[in-house]
């Protein structure tokens, strides 16, 4: 049989076309950053991150006695006593730089990062940790740019390709959160595509960089690496002349023998899942298919196309066919029927828990895209329109849904396990195949919640009110807005036009948290140290009362309003004060607006307001925990908006980023745009 001849490829990409490329792809994906770091995995592996730059030492915090000190993750204690993380010691390498910028800023406002990670609040920290996911995305198209040209498409076909790939599948939102999948992702993509090169031309460069790209690929993630050795060697025997495959697989497997005996404990902790319960295996699989929650054709669409054309797929694309799907079938067996056990017996682990999609799937979707496209390519301009095109809109809508809110909001409200007999089922469970539940139909009604209440967390009015510290997040009561506090308040305004405000009215109540409270509070306005008003609150009566703003403690043009409530039998009584309305000069005050403190201990450095109740009585690092996520969830999910949010961060330094990002972003599409012809765009 003769040696097919390799695909004939178009003029290749510039070095400089594809570093621009990544600086756009980079770029772009950096706007939809979270700007923290919002799973457990990713706190774990940023943990070792932490410890490999400060103490130069692979190791993870030690699990502590709940909740006094730390946030616990998954860590195993070693033989020696020491603490470590499970797998991913590449993602945690890959999250080292973030540390060393979080710690230049640590130096340079001569303050130590926290001892107590995540739950102590070091926000650089986490930061910079958010971009490290999107690096490897970016990356990720890139390659998907020559893995494209490698196939023989043109240059054009390459680029809209790697598009669709990242941004119309669950790869756009996961590059997003922190998770270790990317950066898995990639180092698979990138093996498979220098085994292709290796294979068209054999030199030992190409070798090297086969096993430099394996090692990588098996650091990054956990032992799940074992499933690509299968997949990649189908890959290598196919792509090869058939007169050479057999002696070619006898090398292979004399290599994989040695290599099993050398990494022997780890082979038999995979092949231990061999051990498949059947009824949850088919649960499994049937979920990463077709179920409401987490199907993966539900979170990329686009994979519909090979079932439903499958007829199409041609011969030159066959070693990536069998190649990559070899791959999906062991993925969707091991991960299908994987379990943890827990005291009412095993609960199946398939769906990735709290996540945006399958993200156990995301490893397989670059090589199934290679199939969807080469389909694509032969499509009319009929099946273009009503297929293609809607199945690409509907998946860039998937993903701006996931990566639009914080992903936790999709199982708010419903109970987190269900029991059906002595079967425990976790809110991942159910809620993966009831379609009522399912985070799809969900998240929608989250973003437009959001997008309602948005302009409320962000406007001042025209004498710039802020609730910056005691109040709790805005209360809302069908479409009124509440603003409560339980011990004290304080509100800034500031001058319109260079006029002090004359008078400020407010309608308060007092509202006991429990139905059997009778307890009157006795509330104090102040202003600074002076006493404008003293109030004896009964429960739930509306209480007017007028203050001259004029007699307010001004200080560079910002006037201060404090609010204390005390409770003569029980001081900490279950009360909220609410303020259910607030005129200004008889102007309307928006009481939905969000400013609040980080109460780090850097931000006490350079912050510019003292902290008075959060940060300053309320020093509980779990209460201030419970404060941010508070303000999480109410929030669009971006780093640049969040930033709105917190008085005491580096703000200048935030928007000097977020300004910079984006004038990359449009210097280098316009560089694109402008280069069209040449790079047949």
């Amino acid at each position: 049989m003769k040696k097919a001849k390799p695909p004939q490829r178009s003029r290749s990409f510039s070095w400089k076309f594809l570093f621009v490329f990544f600086i756009c792809i980079f770029s772009f994906l950096a706007i939809f950053s979270s700007g923290t770091i919002e799973s457990e995995d990713g706190w774990l592996y940023l943990n070792v991150a932490r410890n490999v730059y400060y103490h130069h030492q692979f190791t993870a915090p030690p699990r502590t006695e709940y909740p006094d000190l730390n946030v616990n993750m998954n860590t195993v204690q070693a033989a020696d006593g020491t603490w470590r993380a499970p797998g991913s010691t590449g993602y945690s390498l890959a999250m080292v730089p973030a540390v060393a910028l979080s710690d230049i800023i640590h130096r340079y406002y001569q303050s130590p990062p926290p001892e107590h990670f995540p739950l102590q609040s070091d926000w650089t920290l986490l930061f910079f940790a958010s971009f490290t996911n999107i690096f490897f995305a970016a990356l990720l198209a890139v390659l998907l740019l020559l893995y494209g040209q490698r196939l023989g498409w043109s240059r054009k076909e390459a680029v809209v390709f790697s598009l669709l790939t990242i941004f119309s599948t669950n790869i756009f939102s996961t590059s997003k959160f922190g998770f270790a999948q990317t950066m898995f992702t990639f180092f698979i993509v990138l093996t498979f595509y220098l085994i292709k090169k290796y294979v068209e031309k054999r030199t030992l460069l190409n070798l090297g960089l086969i096993i430099i790209s394996f090692i990588l690929l098996a650091i990054s993630y956990n032992e799940t690496f074992f499933l690509t050795v299968p997949a990649m060697t189908a890959y290598y025997l196919i792509l090869i002349p058939e007169k050479q495959r057999k002696t070619q697989f006898l090398i292979l497997v004399g290599i994989g023998l040695v290599g099993s005996i050398a990494i022997f404990k780890h082979i038999t902790y995979l092949l231990s899942y061999l051990i498949i319960p059947p009824k949850i295996l088919f649960e499994g699989i049937w979920g990463f298919l077709f179920s409401s929650g987490k199907s993966a054709f539900l979170y990329s669409p686009l994979l519909l196309i090979i079932p439903m054309f499958w007829h199409k797929i041609k011969k030159n694309i066959y070693p990536e066919l069998i190649g990559f799907g070899v791959l999906t079938v062991l993925f969707l067996i091991m991960i299908g029927g994987s379990w943890i056990t827990n005291p009412l017996g095993r609960t199946p682990i398939w769906n990735g828990g709290m996540s945006w999609g399958p993200r156990y799937f995301v490893p397989l979707i670059p090589g199934l895209m290679i199939i969807v496209f080469s389909i694509l390519l032969q499509f009319s301009k009929l099946q273009k329109r009503f297929i293609a095109y809607p199945l690409i809109t509907f998946g860039i809508f998937i993903q701006l849904m996931g990566v639009s809110a914080l992903y936790l909001l999709q199982y708010t409200d419903i109970p987190f396990r269900l029991y059906i007999g002595q079967d425990e089922l976790s809110v991942y469970d159910y809620a993966s195949f009831i379609p009522r539940y399912s985070p799809v139909w969900k998240m929608p009604h989250v973003i437009a919640s959001l997008a309602y209440y948005f302009p409320q967390t962000v406007l001042h009015g025209p004498y710039d009110v802020r609730f910056y510290d005691g109040f709790d997040i805005p209360f809302h009561p069908g479409r009124t807005t509440f603003r409560g506090f339980r011990e004290e308040g304080h509100i800034s305004l500031s001058e319109k036009n260079g006029q002090k405000p004359r008078d400020i009215s407010l309608v308060v109540t007092n509202a006991p948290d429990t139905i059997t409270a009778s307890e009157s509070a006795t509330v104090l306005i102040k202003s600074k140290d002076t006493v404008e008003k003293s109030l004896t609150l009964p429960i739930n009566v509306d209480t007017t009362v007028s203050l001259d703003a004029t007699q307010l403690h001004w200080s560079d043009k910002t006037g201060y309003l404090d609010l204390a409530a005390s409770y003569t039998a029980t001081p900490s009584a279950p009360h909220v004060i609410y303020i259910k309305s607030m005129n200004i000069d008889g102007i309307p005050t928006n009481l939905g607006s969000i400013d609040y403190p980080d109460a780090s201990t850097l931000n006490q450095k350079f912050t510019p307001i003292e902290y008075q109740y959060y940060g300053g009585k309320v020093t509980d690092p779990w209460k201030l925990w419970n404060l941010r996520a508070r303000i999480n969830e109410r929030t669009f999910d971006f780093w640049w908006v969040k930033n709105l949010y917190y008085w005491d961060r580096l703000q200048i330094l935030i928007w000097i980023f977020f300004a910079a990002d984006l004038s990359i972003f449009g210097m280098s599409f316009i560089y694109l745009v402008l280069n069209k012809k040449e790079f047949d765009l």
